[in-house]
Formats: C-alpha cells, sequence, structure tokens
C-alpha cells in the first residue's frame, strides 16, 4: 500500500491568516486609542495655548486679570444669595471654633460649598 499524507494548504493559496488579522486589528485599535487621547489632550492645551499667547488671559484690555474679572462679573447679574452667604462667613468661623460638633460640622459644611460660589 502507498502512504497518503494528509491533505495540506498550499502556500500559494492567498488566504488571510487569522493570526495576522488579529494582530492588525490589534494594531489600529490601539492607533485609534492613542489618537483620540492626543485630539483630548489638545483639546485641553488649546485654551492654554491660547490664555498664554495672549496677555491677562486672552482679554483685549490692558487691565490685569483680577481687573478684568472683576469688570465682567460686574456687568453680569450678582448671584442670589451671595451677599448673605459672604455676610455669615465670620458667624461660621466662629462656629468651627466652638466646642459643639453639630455646630462645627455644619459650618464645615458652609465652607465647603463657598468654592461652588
Amino acid at each position: 500500500m502507498v502512504a497518503t499524507k494528509p491533505h495540506a494548504v498550499p502556500k500559494s493559496k492567498g488566504g488571510i491568516d487569522a493570526e495576522d488579522a488579529r494582530r492588525r486589528r490589534e494594531a489600529s485599535t490601539i492607533q485609534i486609542r492613542k489618537d483620540k487621547k492626543e485630539e483630548g489632550l489638545q483639546k485641553r492645551r488649546r485654551p492654554a495655548a491660547a490664555a498664554a499667547a495672549a496677555p491677562y488671559g486672552g482679554s483685549s484690555s490692558s487691565q490685569p486679570p483680577q481687573q478684568a474679572r472683576t469688570a465682567t462679573r460686574s456687568a453680569e447679574a450678582p448671584e442670589p444669595g451671595l451677599a448673605e452667604t459672604l455676610k455669615s462667613l465670620p458667624e461660621d468661623v466662629q462656629l468651627l471654633n466652638s466646642d459643639d460638633r453639630g455646630q462645627q460640622l455644619e459650618a464645615c459644611i458652609r465652607l465647603g460649598k463657598l468654592p461652588s460660589i
């Protein structure tokens, strides 16, 4: 009897290698993620770069930044309750220094909300 070889796929056949295709997909996925990350970084950097290019935060006036911010805030309507919140600051400081834990907590909570004004 004649021994037969198992059927082998000829190398000349131009099929797609599954392992090679997987590597290409991974490489393209990684590249897409890198591009999106770089694009996000560029978006964050653009406002900073524009502010650095123009003196005083990009305002066209020759005012220092604090004066420019004050001028724009005064043009806007003041927030309701802002004056009351600022008036209560000394009271909050006294409550922080009190011996009562409840009063300290209340003052701490109110002072913690100040940065969001």
